[in-house]
């Protein structure tokens, strides 16, 4: 990670930095001004990029921040003065050229390249996503950068009016700040509309701002228990009833039981039924992931509890066409509450999925047709074959979404539709 960040700095020639704006102080580097901001990339080499992707922060005792959009991506990155015109990043020496309340430049030591920064004195307040649902309750999240001490709430309810108003609960951000703020609300109705959006506001009260209007359904009333006794949520995407977790029963819905198989030879060589849990361990993945079923168990028609069925190849893209526009953002649960949640993020686009339609779709683990195990974005059986190699399969990424195969022998998760 180090020596990566070290490339990327050395190759920068004119970089352009947004950041909050702070009086000049008439020194050539003021180092408060430098602690005092936050600086988004704008320009490398001659060639423009967008701001509010990569943005820095160099804290006050040395600690350097960067992020990429909302996610930080720098863990335990430094910074320091060597003296009065040379910093630190890293361990690599950059020159300062020029500081002052809208501008900073620098170049490497030794090198002819000069990054540029320029300041912007504004506070963002950007609605994420949903995570958490229930038929009752949710978590909201929502990202700030401020560079003003600043409280922030979230206003929700069943039209765009709102009427519930709840405060973030860590209270002030001291700026400059880039946070992630996320909250719980209970005692919402089943099956319902909410709209909501994060506001920001300054300590002293002159300024107020807003994050875009959102919208999530909480789950059906309805439940399904399997033959193993777990319970599922619903949530009802136009006129089907889906499943809003992926499927973990260990027995199709006469009762028999699926077979289990650890043995990653005996795996790859199998022709018939079988079931795993990610990596043989179902404490840590049943939950998360649900079972990994072959297509040999999907092909079986009794996996589904009775009432329900595995979606076939229309269904899903029936599924996608009523998400509409973005159905990748609206139909994934995001993953602001994972540690490093850039590492499940989605470089080719917007990287904040809403779960707008409570689908809750989620990084999934699966197993190869080799016995690998490995995780990715969404990927669910559909009950269609290509030939007697291959099966169907629908895949659910926050950039698009799309339908695709894979060979039989490979697990992979299940969701269920209910009949008609």
């Amino acid at each position: 990670m180090k020596s990566a960040i070290r490339t990327l700095l050395l190759i920068l020639t004119s970089v352009y930095f947004l950041a909050c704006e702070k009086e000049e102080s008439g020194e050539k580097f003021d180092t408060d001004l430098l602690t005092s901001v936050i600086w988004g990339e704008f320009d490398i080499c001659g060639t423009e990029s967008d701001p509010d992707v990569y943005t820095w922060i160099f804290k006050p005792g040395g600690q350097l921040l960067k992020y990429k959009k909302i996610y930080q991506s720098i863990y335990g990155g430094t910074w320091r003065l060597k003296d009065n015109e040379t910093i630190v990043f890293l361990g690599d020496e950059y020159k300062i050229v020029t500081l002052d309340k809208t501008i900073m430049k620098i170049r490497p030591v030794g090198g002819l390249c000069v990054s540029t920064f320029q300041a912007k004195a504004i506070t963002e307040a950007s609605t994420i996503g949903v995570t958490s649902l229930s038929q009752t309750s949710a978590r909201l999240h929502g990202f700030i950068r401020t560079c003003t001490p600043t409280r922030v709430f979230f206003e929700y309810g069943t039209t765009t009016s709102y009427g519930q108003t709840i405060e973030y609960n860590t209270g002030l951000l001291a700026g400059p700040s880039s946070s992630i703020c996320s909250i719980d609300i209970a005692g919402l109705l089943p099956g319902t509309t909410y709209y909501y959006r994060i506001k920001a506001q300054h300590e002293d009260g002159t300024k107020t701002y807003y994050g875009q209007d959102m919208r999530f359904i909480t789950y059906n009333s309805l439940t399904v228990t399997d033959h193993d006794n777990n319970t599922y949520n619903t949530i009802t995407i136009g006129e089907e009833i889906w499943f809003a977790e992926n499927l973990k029963t260990t027995k199709y819905n006469d009762g028999s039981a699926i077979p289990p198989i650890k043995d990653n030879t005996v795996w790859k060589d199998l022709n018939s039924p079988a079931y795993c849990w990610y990596e043989n361990d179902s404490l840590t993945y049943m939950d998360r992931y649900g079972a990994l079923y072959n297509w040999y168990a999907v092909n079986t028609g009794k996996l589904c509890p009775d009432g329900w069925h595995m979606p076939d190849e229309l269904e899903w893209l029936n599924l996608f066409e009523e998400a509409g526009q973005e159905a990748g953002i609206k139909l994934n649960e995001g993953s602001y509450d994972l540690p490093e949640p850039l590492l499940y993020s989605d470089p080719l686009s917007r990287s904040e999925p809403s779960n707008e339609s409570g689908f809750s779709a989620r990084w999934t683990g699966v197993r190869s047709s080799s016995s690998e195990y490995y995780a990715g974005f969404c990927v669910l059986w559909s009950d269609n074959e290509d030939n007697t190699d291959n099966a169907r399969i629908a895949g659910i990424k926050p950039s698009y979404v799309y339908t695709g195969s894979r060979n039989k022998k490979y697990g992979i998760p299940v969701r269920c539709v209910k009949d008609h």
